[in-house]
């Protein structure tokens, strides 16, 4: 007894730096175990070379990493650009390269650091909750064991460096909106926030809309909190401080600039009738005009108020087709929230139109889901949301993981590995129950669990591939995890300690 009390003390007392030394030789090791062994002799059917997983988009990122960093070595630095053929990852794979030597080996140093940064943010975010070390530690452990981490930090891809700007970012706003007298807090909140939203930008640019609308949703819950105190106090809240601070990063995001020379592109729908068409990219923006003096559309049996849309000159690209000819705009809503819903109801028919008239770019996959689904409206937004909320936490479902997916190289493996992770994920979202419970009075714990059912939710209506949802929502759906986790071992800890003092007394 006193033996396992002493484990838990060691741990409540550990350093953040030896935390993250732990973590990061942990994932070193486990990576190189990944790409030696691991995948080229177990599972070496999917094995693509060099320690990578056939299928993946990490393949080409490599192969455009390599010949960037020849031409660099050959020809100067002046060649090098962040985004080659719209892909951050294989740009930054090509520094490294150019650096040292052209194999995914060397990037593990690279992404350990990320995981094991990721993971101490984890720990503060839940440590902040759960007033025990031991216990942050432990809600970790599925974040470290995870096969999705296989995919994410062993392999090259924008994932790791993406969620761990996602934490950096939650955790700015959870010292605004926590009690914590640090007086550099707001110092370090700032500071946190220009690095989240940079890793944020470099990898997916169009994160920055994003976190412009989680800073509204913040900025109105902190200025209730600072009413709601001035009324029962009769005093200046000491959050106004905070909210000077959220206001100070929402003006931070209007210095990024959104890169349109992404392929699928950044649709952007302006609701401004004096804006040009810019017609240089031929898949790049669409823009449509929503000024409501433009009328009803005649033509339109249902009589809908219609976005006005000028001509692109491409007449495939489905963002242009689906918002001219098949969305219904939604007059009880305003302008800015239905073109929201509306670029949101264009990335999603992007994957079903790839799926059924593209077939060679998801050959042979079963991973599709509610193909049905077209969202048309804002009221279908409404209608699908319990079903997307169910996806977004729980899909795979169960079903899935024994069907066959009729692909090749080893997928049954991969289904079996996903399977034990989403068990384990179940097991520990079924305490978030728990942990809303205990922890609903406090602000700060709203900040974790907004930002990461928001992310959830997001990708859950625009993504309608399984298998792309699984690893785009993976980093959003481990703080629930590990709070929920968290909060669990935290009151066996609290229990543990209350009957090992007892039993000392009665002795």
């Amino acid at each position: 007894m006193k033996k396992n009390y002493s484990v838990i003390r060691t741990l409540e007392r550990i350093s953040y730096y030896r935390i993250w030394l732990i973590i990061f030789s942990y994932s070193l090791i486990i990576g190189l175990l990944v790409q030696f062994f691991i995948i080229p002799n177990i599972f070496f059917k999917m094995h693509a070379g060099n320690g990578l997983i056939i299928g993946g988009d990490w393949v080409g990122y490599h192969e455009i990493a390599k010949n960037l960093a020849y031409k660099i070595n050959s020809y100067g630095w002046q060649l090098w650009e962040l985004r080659p053929y719209g892909q951050s990852a294989a740009g930054i794979t090509a520094a490294i390269y150019a650096l040292t030597i052209s194999k995914p080996f060397i990037l593990l140093p690279f992404y350990s650091a990320i995981m094991a940064s990721s993971a101490l943010i984890l720990i503060r975010i839940t440590e902040e909750l759960v007033k025990n070390r031991f216990a942050a530690i432990i809600s970790i452990i599925p974040f470290m064991i995870f096969p999705s981490n296989i995919l994410i930090y062993n392999q090259i891809g924008k994932d790791a460096i993406y969620f761990l700007g996602a934490y950096f970012c939650i955790y700015s706003w959870i010292l605004v909106f926590s009690n914590n007298i640090h007086k550099n807090k707001y110092l370090i909140s700032i500071i946190f926030f220009l690095i989240g939203s940079l890793l944020m930008w470099l990898v997916r640019n169009y994160s920055i809309i994003i976190l412009k609308n989680m800073l509204y949703i913040f900025i109105f819950l902190i200025i209730n909190i600072i009413i709601i105190n001035f009324i029962k106090y009769n005093t200046i809240s000491k959050k106004l401080f905070g909210l000077i601070i959220l206001m100070i990063s929402l003006s931070v995001l209007n210095f990024y600039k959104l890169d349109k020379s992404d392929a699928r592109g950044t649709v952007e729908i302006q609701a401004d009738t004096k804006a040009g068409l810019d017609k240089s990219d031929a898949r790049g923006t669409v823009e449509i005009q929503a000024d409501t003096k433009a009328g009803l559309d005649k033509s339109d049996a249902r009589g809908t108020d219609k976005f006005t849309i000028q001509e692109s000159n491409n007449k495939d690209w489905h963002g242009l087709m689906f918002a001219r000819d098949i969305w219904v705009k939604s007059d009880w809503l305003p302008n800015y929230i239905d073109i929201a819903l509306l670029n949101i109801a264009i990335l999603r028919n992007g994957y079903i139109l790839d799926y059924t008239e593209r077939p060679e770019i998801y050959k042979n996959t079963g991973s599709m889901i509610d193909l049905d689904q077209r969202l048309i409206s804002a009221g279908e937004f409404l209608k699908y949301a319990p079903r997307a909320l169910q996806i977004a936490l729980l899909a795979p479902f169960p079903n899935d993981w024994v069907r066959d997916f009729k692909s090749v190289n080893g997928q049954r493996g991969i289904q079996l590995v996903i399977a034990i992770e989403m068990l384990v994920s179940y097991v520990c979202l079924l305490m978030l129950p728990l942990a809303i419970f205990s922890f609903w009075k406090n602000p700060y714990f709203y900040v974790p669990v907004t930002f990461s059912m928001v992310m959830l939710m997001l990708y859950a209506y625009s993504t309608p591939n399984i298998g792309t949802l699984h690893r785009l929502r993976y980093g959003f759906t481990i703080p629930l995890i590990t709070i929920s986790l968290g909060y669990v071992v935290s009151k066996f800890v609290n229990q543990y300690k209350l009957r090992l003092l007892t039993h000392g007394v009665e002795r």
